[in-house]
């Protein structure tokens, strides 16, 4: 397998933390994300000098649908290959194709996606009578195509299903719709007059008087879309798509269009809330202390012994562990003393004198 890798410069719209973690996270969202009709994405980076995105992806030989529309190779300059005007597919292959764009779009949108502002004849990459749609990716990284902002007022909950209408008008006729377009005109239904029945779907995406869209499930419930047999999905075992939190967290942010709070931040919030928590402690445990009832001097401290004006007491002992109260004789401090300084006691000779005298 061949892989090439993109340089795509950091968005002002990118909402995630422009972080080493973040693009880690990335990569575990894109890891889990398998599907034959998406393309897979290898490995993603950020070059924090330059701000620019890494992503690796297969290359394909075949190159794009806009290459095959205008059978270009996909190594050749994009202003000298579209330059001219593009050679439109047979219905076979439209429906073909635009029944895989559609399984993927459904895909990501059940794995909890935002819409794929950057849908077009560009990003959907084909492989021998399979294409697989990329640059889903890129509505994570906060990339917003012209299409996006052009429609973006009236019909934000449309964006997919209009530049999905593109794609199909560009494969039935070879011509690329403007940007602005969220309609058709008559002399744009007659450009693609040689598919009738690709022209009755580019009405049920475009002509309604009302002025609503149809969602992506029910353009897949056209017949024209729904008798596709799609090979690849019969033999797809689906992984489970398993994503950590903060995978969860990142595609909420993208979907809201709120940015996240770095994670550097979050910890130091989260050490000073534990410093003031082990303050408080503290202070508690010093309250609980104090108000303690005070048995006498039996509990174990370590206190300043007064100096012994008794010669024989040992002058260098200052402070010992006791549980007695001191004693105000002098002659038992003294002995307390020389006791805990180690001098050995002299033995002395006793005399009983309890018997009684007669």
């Amino acid at each position: 397998m061949v892989l090439c890798s993109l340089q795509l410069p950091n968005s002002n719209s990118f909402v995630l933390p422009f972080s080493k973690q973040t693009a880690r996270t990335l990569k575990d969202i894109f890891s889990s994300l398998k599907h034959p009709h998406l393309q897979p994405i290898r490995g993603v980076d950020f070059d924090s000098e330059q701000s620019y995105t890494v992503l690796v992806q297969p290359f394909s030989s075949k190159g794009s649908l806009k290459d095959l529309i205008h059978q270009a190779s996909p190594l050749d300059p994009a202003s000298k290959k579209y330059s001219a005007r593009g050679r439109p597919l047979n219905s076979t292959t439209i429906a073909t194709y635009g029944r895989h764009i559609l399984e993927a779009l459904r895909f990501l949108k059940s794995k909890g996606f935002p819409p794929c502002t950057n849908l077009h004849t560009g990003n959907i990459i084909v492989y021998s009578r399979v294409c697989r749609l990329s640059g889903h990716e890129l509505s994570l990284l906060g990339h917003t195509p012209k299409l996006k902002r052009a429609i973006d007022k009236k019909n934000k909950s449309a964006w997919e299903t209009i530049l999905f209408g593109h794609v199909i008008f560009e494969m039935a006729s070879g011509v690329v719709l403007p940007d602005n377009a969220s309609s058709l005109r008559e002399r744009d239904y007659r450009q693609c007059s040689a598919y009738p029945d690709v022209t009755e779907v580019l009405k049920f995406v475009f002509g309604s008087e009302s002025g609503q869209f149809p969602s992506i499930e029910e353009i897949a419930s056209l017949p024209f879309f729904a008798s596709v047999l799609l090979k690849e999905l019969q033999t797809y075992d689906p992984a489970v798509f398993v994503i950590s939190s903060s995978g969860k967290s990142l595609l909420k942010a993208v979907r809201k269009g709120r940015p996240t709070s770095r994670k550097r931040s979050r910890h130091g919030s989260e050490d000073a809330g534990s410093e003031t928590s082990s303050r408080a402690s503290s202070r508690s445990h010093s309250r609980a202390a104090s108000r303690q009832p005070s048995i006498g001097h039996t509990t174990t401290s370590f206190q300043s012994l007064p100096v012994s004006s008794d010669p024989s007491a040992s002058p260098h002992v200052q402070t010992v562990p006791t549980s007695k109260p001191l004693s105000s004789s002098r002659g038992r401090s003294a002995l307390l003393n020389q006791i805990h300084a180690g001098t050995k006691l002299k033995k002395t000779a006793t005399k009983d004198r309890s018997a009684p005298k007669v």
